[in-house]
């Protein structure tokens, strides 16, 4: 067995120190490891730990997952037909006595098994020992599953058994032993093995914290006042009421609102105390505390005025998290991370976030005397989550026309809108009006002169303008020209981008393929909500700019420099997806007509023919501007087998 590490007090006199001090003052008392059952061997912990007859000492690496050490004790118990059947092991001796405060705790890891469930008494019990002779016991009901669990017993909760002849002294105990009661009635004879590991004593209960979720802790929707004041008590000068202000996104429809009338003191405090919660609730160290808050302007003239939310275990250990109170009637959020929890000055110790049972709030007027002065705050959706709660304002209306480049009079006004963006530096763009346009009769070109090496782009953007929204159920529509010059260099990186941002510089993108951009073609872009990355993170209902952008290529570090112009024309945002051309072979009488269908009125389209669907002209064929959603072109006689296809200009 290894020895009780102890906290160093001048050295390697500490043992000597706390057997000086206990006889004319309080014993020191520090966490201690009183058995990690890390043997050498298996037989060195049987020699330590002496089984009954009927208990069966081994070792086993069958450790809890988040144990510590590899090795555990084990203990196969085989219970007789007798009443109050008994076994238990010994521990040894410890090299020195161990001091145990009323205050800490004795913590130890236990596994049990299903074999225990008939039984009517099966409680296991920690013995102490002093070195008098006396001893006392710590207990409850063995665990009937196989899952490694947590005993926290509290010193000063220790028991006299009927046969010792006094309470041991916890300042001075040198042995521990398990007692395992197998029934009480004299039932059928059978076999049960548990496991113990990491006996230590602690400070706080030791947490090992269950698989948690997100929960609503308190939404306080409550049908009245009085149902919600009996939930949640206010100190003297705290008067707590129900309210219908809650916030734009909230899920309910009251919150809890809090009047303080802070009296001119020094550390002026109000709390608010909620219930004991129905059943205790797990918290992990990843997740976070998240409730809605608004505040007041009349905090604004307070030295201190922090908001603390209190949660308390059922040991009667509590913690906090705290921020400044809000000073306008904004309603806000606050994201508390709860490995962030902070150990009052007034608390044993801190929480067991595994075994939370109630909430509270605390709130400062002030640190200095200042003059009397009343303030009001809500509180909503105190909440346990695996994310802080993100939330953005309601969103603007949409903007269904992002440019259509018609309104600019020249290349300077439209420089006075954009500006350029390029990377590397090397990279230039010049952004001009260029004519025609397949909308209108303006559109956008930049000729863009990409810098050698990877990754190069070139692109304009907007400035900040007034915030609009893009629905989820939106279609962003974009024209775009591209440029066969870099037909050669096409590769993964080649893109165009189409990017909006909200007012904290956050954008969303949408990107196209590499063919878009090396052809010659005008190409109709359809991006659904969806298309679009990063949409959970960036406030999609307050978009205030937009970039247009072409990337060259992903290349490498030697690609050469190389220069290609592209056009963009009418950006728009609507509701539903434009279906795509149709073509179909008709007879007119003798003749063979080819029917267009599903166009767009005021759309130009170009009709083109090949006799070889490998090769297609670049131009050159017949335009057809639609009048309606259908247009009729005659086939001009020509090679026996004739392929068509019809391109938007």
């Amino acid at each position: 067995m290894k020895a009780p590490s102890f906290s160093s007090f001048h050295g390697s006199r500490f043992a000597i120190a706390v057997v000086c001090i206990s006889s004319i003052a309080s014993t020191i008392h520090a966490q201690t490891s009183i058995e990690s059952f890390e043997y050498a061997t298996g037989d060195d912990l049987v020699a330590a730990w002496q089984g009954s007859p009927n208990a069966i000492v081994s070792a086993t690496d069958k450790v809890a997952p988040t144990a510590i050490g590899k090795m555990a004790l084990q203990v196969q118990f085989n219970f007789p037909s007798v009443e109050w059947t008994t076994e238990f092991i010994n521990g040894p001796e410890l090299p020195e006595p161990v001091a145990i405060g009323s205050e800490q705790y004795l913590s130890f890891r236990i596994k049990g098994d299903p074999a225990f469930l008939p039984a009517d008494f099966k409680n296991l019990y920690l013995y102490a020992y002093d070195d008098a002779g006396n001893f006392g016991r710590w207990g409850t009901a063995i665990p009937t599953t196989d899952v490694w669990q947590i005993f926290n017993f509290p010193a000063s909760a220790i028991e006299k058994p009927w046969n010792s002849t006094e309470l041991p002294d916890l300042g001075r105990i040198v042995k521990f032993a398990f007692y395992q009661y197998g029934s009480q009635a004299a039932i059928e004879p059978y076999t049960a093995t548990i496991a113990i590991d990491e006996l230590t004593v602690r400070d706080t209960p030791l947490s090992e914290v269950p698989t948690t979720v997100e929960s609503v802790v308190e939404a306080f929707e409550y049908a009245t006042d009085e149902d919600l004041v009996v939930a949640w008590k206010g100190s003297g000068n705290a008067i707590v009421t129900r309210s219908d202000s809650v916030a734009p996104r909230a899920t309910g429809k009251s919150s809890m609102q809090v009047e303080f009338h802070f009296g001119s003191s020094e550390w002026a405090t109000e709390t608010v105390t909620g219930s004991p919660l129905a059943a205790p609730i797990a918290i992990g160290s990843g997740q976070y505390l998240t409730l809605r808050i608004k505040g007041d302007p009349a905090f604004a003239a307070s030295d201190f005025k922090n908001f603390y939310l209190y949660a308390y275990d059922e040991a009667g250990n509590f913690g906090r998290w705290g921020a400044p109170v809000p000073t306008t009637t904004d309603w806000e959020i606050f994201n508390f991370n709860a490995a962030n929890i902070e150990k009052p000055w007034d608390s044993p110790g801190l929480p067991d976030l595994g075994r939370i049972v109630r909430f509270s709030v605390f709130q400062y007027g002030s640190q200095a005397a200042l003059e009397p002065y009343t303030a009001t705050i809500h509180l909503d959706e105190l909440m346990v989550r695996n994310t802080p709660l993100s939330e953005f304002p309601l969103p603007s209306a949409p903007r269904a026309l992002i440019d259509d480049f018609e309104s600019y009079s020249n290349d300077t006004a439209l420089l006075d809108f954009y500006s350029y963006l390029n990377s590397p530096a090397t990279t230039a763009t010049t952004a001009t009006l260029a004519t025609p346009a397949p909308q209108g009769s303006k559109a956008l070109q930049l000729a863009i002169d990409f810098a050698a090496g990877q990754y190069p782009w070139g692109s304009v953007r907007s400035p900040v303008l007034q915030a609009f929204s893009l629905p989820t159920n939106a279609v962003v529509t974009v024209r775009v020209k591209g440029d066969p010059n870099l037909a050669s260099v096409v590769d993964d990186g080649t893109s165009f981008w189409l990017s909006f941002y909200d007012k904290n510089g956050q954008g969303i993108n949408y990107v196209s393929d590499g063919a878009v951009v090396a052809s010659g073609d005008w190409t109709t872009l359809e991006a659904k909500f969806s298309d679009f990355n990063n949409t959970d993170t960036v406030d999609v209902g307050n978009l205030v700019r937009w970039r247009i952008l072409v990337q060259g290529w992903t290349g490498t570090a030697e690609s050469a420099p190389l220069s290609a112009t592209f056009q963009v024309d009418d950006i728009r945002i609507g509701t539903t997806a434009a279906e795509p051309p149709q073509l179909a072979i008709a007879r007119d009488g003798s003749n063979l007509v080819i029917t267009l269908g599903k166009l767009v009125p005021g759309k130009s389209y170009e009709l083109r023919s090949t006799a070889n669907v490998a090769q297609w002209p670049m131009s050159g064929g017949t335009t057809v501007t639609a009048t309606g959603s259908t247009a009729t072109v005659p086939i001009t006689p020509g090679p026996a087998a004739t392929f068509f296809k019809l391109v938007e200009k």
